[in-house]
C-alpha cells in the first residue's frame, strides 16, 4: 500500500520500518489525502491499487486522464481481483459527487470494497462548509452500511478546502497532506485512525521513487504542529524578485496591506514582507507586533531587507515585535529561500513586548554630536536603560589621543550624525556613546565617525560596560569643552599673584 514496500497488510498504507500499520484504512470509514502536484496523487493512487492483495475488489473513480496516469504503468500481476473502474468527464465531477452514492451502487456490489475517489480538490472547493459537513455525513453513513473503505486522493492544495476538512475532522478516519519542500517530499499526517489507536500531528519524510513513496532515511521528523497551513508561504512580490514556477504553496500579494488582510486569519503559515526604508520600520513593526498577538507563536514572520535600510536598532525593534526572521539586504534569492526553509516549524520563543514601550526603550534621545559631561553622563544613563535588559546593546568608549594631537584637533574630526550618537571631553580624554552599535561593528563605527582609521588618532580603545565612570567630579561640568579650558588648566594656580614692573623705555631718533 502507500509508502509500503516489504510488509503485505491489505488495505493499510504502511511504512518500512513500522510494525504495525501506520495509515490503516478503516473499514465503513472516509480517508482523504490532499497531494500538492497531480503526479503525485496519481503515484499514490498507483501505489494503493498496485500493493492490494489478489484477493480484494476495488473501484476507482476518476477522469480519463488522471485514470491513465494510475493504470498505464501498473504491473499486470499487481492489484485486486477486481478493479471497477468508474471514468468521469470533466465537466461533471460535482454532478457526480451529489449522487456519489447510488451511482457507486448501480455500478455494482459495493460491500466490503475500496473505493478510490482522485479528482482536483477545486472540485470541493464549491462546497460551503454546511455543504461539505452533509455531503460528509451521508457518504459516512453510506460507507458503514455497506463496510465499504472510502480514500479520497485530491490533487492540489487549499486553505479554502484544507481549513473546513479540519473542523470536520470527527467525520474522516483520516486526513494527512503529501507536499514537495525545497528539502524534499513530506507528508503531513494531521489524524489518522487505525486498530492501534490515533496518529496525528506527524511529519514523514518521504523518498520519491517510480514504484511508489517510500520513508527515506530521515524518516519521521516529529510533531507536526495542527494547523492546515502548514508549509503554506503568502509573501508580497517583491520579495521573489520575479521569480517563476512556485509551487502551489505560495500565494503572492502586491502590498503589504493585502498581505496583513490574508495573514490574519493564518496560523502556521510563513509571512514574508519586504521593506525598502527606514521609515517603514515603526509601521511594519506594529503590524506584525498585531499579526503575532492575534495569530499565535507558529506564525512564522519573515522580513527581507530590499534596500539597505536596516540599523541594529531597526531590527532589534522588529524582532521584540514579534518578527521569526529578518533577512539583511544583498542575500541572494537562493539564500533566502534556504533560510526560510530552516524555520519551517520554528515555534516563536520570545516573550511578546508592548510594541508601543519597546519603541520608547529602542529609540535614542534626540540628541548628538558635543554635550558638556554632565549633560553627556545624564543622557547616556538615561539611555543605557535597553542594554541593562539586554533588548538592545550600545557602546560607551574612552579615547586617548596619540601624542602631538590636542583634544581640540580630534574633537574637530569627530563627525557623529545619529541621534544618540554623543561626546564629550573629560579627564583628557573622548568619551563616546554609540547608540544601539554592536560590539563587533564598534571599530567600523568608530573608522566612520573619524573618517579615517581610529588606531591613527588615539593611543587606544577602552570599552566601558558600567556607568561608575562617569560620577567622578569631572561629570559636574556643565559648560561645553573649548580650547579656553585647557588654557584656563594652564594659568598659575591662585596665590601666586604677578605683580607688574616697570620698564623704561628710550627714544632714539633717527637721521
Amino acid at each position: 500500500m502507500l509508502l509500503f514496500q516489504n510488509q503485505q497488510i491489505p488495505d493499510s498504507p504502511g511504512l518500512d520500518g513500522i510494525e504495525w500499520p501506520f495509515l490503516a484504512l478503516n473499514e465503513g470509514r472516509l480517508h482523504w489525502i490532499m497531494a500538492e502536484k497531480a503526479s503525485d496523487a496519481a503515484l499514490l493512487t498507483r501505489q494503493v491499487v498496485g500493493n492490494m492483495e489478489a484477493s480484494r475488489q476495488a473501484a476507482m473513480i476518476s477522469d480519463d486522464t488522471r485514470q491513465r496516469r494510475v493504470l498505464t504503468e501498473l504491473p499486470a500481476d499487481a492489484g485486486p481481483a477486481e478493479l471497477l473502474v468508474l471514468t468521469l468527464a470533466p465537466g461533471h465531477f460535482a454532478a457526480m459527487l451529489k449522487r456519489l452514492e447510488s451511482e457507486l451502487d448501480r455500478a455494482g456490489n459495493m460491500r466490503d470494497r475500496l473505493i478510490l475517489l482522485n479528482l482536483p480538490t477545486q472540485t470541493w472547493e464549491r462546497f460551503a462548509q454546511p455543504r461539505l459537513a452533509a455531503w460528509l455525513a451521508r457518504i459516512g453513513a453510506w460507507l458503514l452500511e455497506r463496510r465499504a473503505t472510502l480514500l479520497i486522493i485530491s490533487d492540489g492544495l487549499s486553505d479554502a478546502l484544507g481549513e473546513p476538512l479540519h473542523t470536520l475532522s470527527h467525520c474522516l478516519a483520516g486526513i494527512a497532506s503529501l507536499s514537495q519542500t525545497p528539502s524534499g517530499t513530506r507528508l503531513y499526517v494531521h489524524h489518522w485512525q487505525s486498530e492501534r489507536g490515533m496518529t496525528s500531528a506527524r511529519q514523514l519524510a518521504l523518498r520519491h521513487r517510480d514504484d511508489g513513496f517510500q520513508l527515506s532515511a530521515s524518516g519521521e521528523l516529529g510533531e507536526l504542529l495542527e494547523h492546515p497551513d502548514q508549509g503554506r508561504f503568502y509573501a508580497e512580490r517583491s520579495v521573489l524578485e520575479g521569480a517563476h514556477n512556485l509551487s502551489t504553496q505560495w500565494r503572492l500579494f502586491e502590498n503589504s496591506a493585502a498581505l496583513v488582510q490574508h495573514a490574519e486569519t493564518a496560523r502556521a503559515a510563513s509571512i514574508l514582507f519586504a521593506i525598502t526604508d527606514n521609515e517603514q520600520v515603526e509601521e511594519l513593526a506594529h503590524r506584525i507586533n498585531r499579526l503575532r498577538r492575534v495569530c499565535g507563536n507558529q506564525l512564522k514572520l519573515i522580513i527581507r531587507e530590499m534596500a539597505p535600510c536596516l540599523r541594529y536598532r531597526d531590527e532589534q525593534l522588529l524582532l521584540a515585535g514579534g518578527a521569526t526572521l529578518v533577512v539583511p539586504f544583498g542575500t541572494l534569492l537562493p539564500r533566502f529561500l534556504t533560510m526560510i526553509e530552516s524555520v519551517q516549524g520554528h515555534i516563536w520563543q520570545r516573550q511578546l513586548s508592548d510594541i508601543d514601550s519597546s519603541l520608547d526603550k529602542l529609540k535614542p534621545l534626540p540628541l548628538r554630536g558635543q554635550q558638556s559631561p554632565r549633560a553627556f553622563a545624564e543622557a547616556v544613563r538615561e539611555m543605557w536603560a535597553g542594554s541593562a535588559t539586554g533588548e538592545i546593546v550600545h557602546q560607551l568608549v574612552r579615547l586617548q589621543p596619540v601624542p602631538g594631537l590636542s583634544l581640540e584637533q580630534v574633537l574637530s574630526q569627530t563627525h557623529l550624525r545619529r541621534n544618540g550618537d554623543i561626546a564629550c571631553i573629560a579627564d583628557k580624554a573622548l568619551l563616546l556613546f554609540l547608540f544601539a552599535c554592536r560590539a563587533e561593528s564598534l571599530e567600523a563605527a568608530l573608522d566612520n565617525i573619524f573618517g579615517v582609521a581610529w588606531q591613527e588618532l588615539f593611543l587606544g580603545l577602552e570599552q566601558l560596560t558600567e556607568l561608575d565612570a562617569l560620577s567622578g567630579p569631572s561629570f559636574q561640568e556643565q559648560a561645553l569643552w573649548s580650547p579656553g579650558h585647557e588654557a584656563a588648566n594652564n594659568e598659575p594656580a591662585p596665590g601666586r599673584r604677578l605683580q607688574p614692573r616697570p620698564l623704561t623705555l628710550a627714544l632714539v631718533a633717527r637721521p
